[in-house]
């Protein structure tokens, strides 16, 4: 695989991939539809949160998480996977929270914040 569109298709529960064969299986063509399985961890039981606001620290993964006060969090988190924009966790933040994702490098654990855009 190439590429994987960020966001599906709800109407069709579809993806829109770029696959790239060394040699492709007979009768496949540019454009059609296939269904694929993938190896892999699935999971029901997971957050979605942009790429951005992980981080790898001596070989934990967190997130700062900030609360309706303002104030970040630091908070260890365990990935289920990820791709080039989103991670999918099985624990350490709960739906609904906010996760910072740009300036994590200026933040420490208890700090008063102030969102400044919300996307």
């Amino acid at each position: 695989m190439i590429r994987v569109a960020p966001a599906g298709n709800p109407q069709l529960h579809t993806f829109t991939v770029k696959a790239q064969f060394n040699s492709a299986p007979k009768g496949v063509r540019e454009g059609m539809t296939v269904s694929v399985q993938l190896p892999g961890q699935r999971s029901k039981e997971g957050i979605v949160i942009p790429l951005d606001a992980l981080f790898q620290q001596q070989g934990v993964y967190e997130v700062y998480v900030v609360d309706v006060n303002g104030t970040a969090h630091l908070r260890q988190v365990a990935l289920i996977q990820q791709n080039e924009q989103q991670a999918v966790l099985a624990s350490g933040v709960r739906a609904g929270e906010q996760v910072v994702t740009k300036g994590q490098n200026l933040l420490h654990d208890g700090v008063a914040t102030e969102v400044i855009a919300h996307e």
